[in-house]
């Protein structure tokens, strides 16, 4: 599935592992959270991953390590409603290659903006804010009254931010701009930050010990 570190073409986008330096981030992220809260007080109820190949490695990654330390969540389900925001046509390619294939859409998005652009084949962002209620429809109790470990993917979680948080637009897309939502970084909410609507702490637990890689979105 990967030749010469590249994925290989034929290989559809939700099965792409995780490359050998992702392993090493989840290897962080698992170590990380089995020190702060593989311990009864901190006890994880449920893991809960998005179904794409690369986020499902990383919770086995992550529990495998918490096992090892303490409790760990007995129960993990995927979900797909924590799948990332899916670009279609453009979804496996970099901005330089979409402008050069797709220049009419590009200037589609342009004038439509961001947020409201759906590439053909894929969804915008109000399609995964559609995901993202009906999903803390079904965990609002969980995620307030339990301790649940949620692995998912990074545009999802800027977008479940500017929902949760009530963001404007405006502000979504300077938060997309900043990238600083890497991969395996872990956010935490308590009970209370949950219910009062109060930002997460986040943490980067491989930061200083691995170099960083651009995520470029589409």
């Amino acid at each position: 599935m990967i030749r010469n570190g590249q994925f290989d073409p034929g290989t559809p986008n939700h099965e792409y592992p995780l490359t050998e330096k992702g392993v090493e981030q989840a290897r962080f992220a698992g170590q990380f959270l089995a020190e702060r809260f593989a311990r009864p007080e901190f006890y994880f109820s449920t893991a809960l991953t998005s179904d794409l190949l690369r986020a499902t490695m990383t919770t086995d990654i992550i529990l495998s390590i918490m096992r090892g330390v303490g409790p760990a969540p007995n129960k993990c389900l995927a979900d797909s409603r924590l799948n990332e925001k899916w670009d279609g046509i453009f979804h496996d390619l970099g901005d330089r290659k979409v402008k050069e294939l797709y220049p009419d859409q590009v200037r589609m998005r342009q004038k439509n903006g961001y947020w409201l652009y759906r590439a053909p084949g894929g969804e915008n962002c109000p399609d995964v804010e559609l995901r993202i209620r009906s999903f803390l429809r079904d965990y609002w109790d969980d995620m307030t009254c339990r301790h649940l470990l949620i692995v998912g993917h990074g545009r999802w979680f800027l977008i479940f931010q500017k929902l949760f948080h009530s963001w404007s637009v405006g502000r979504f897309l300077e938060e997309k701009d900043k990238a600083n939502c890497h991969n395996c970084s872990v956010f935490v909410y308590s009970s209370m930050a949950l219910r009062k609507k109060d930002p997460p702490d986040r943490f980067l637990p491989w930061e200083g010990r691995l170099d960083y890689n651009e995520t470029q979105f589409a």
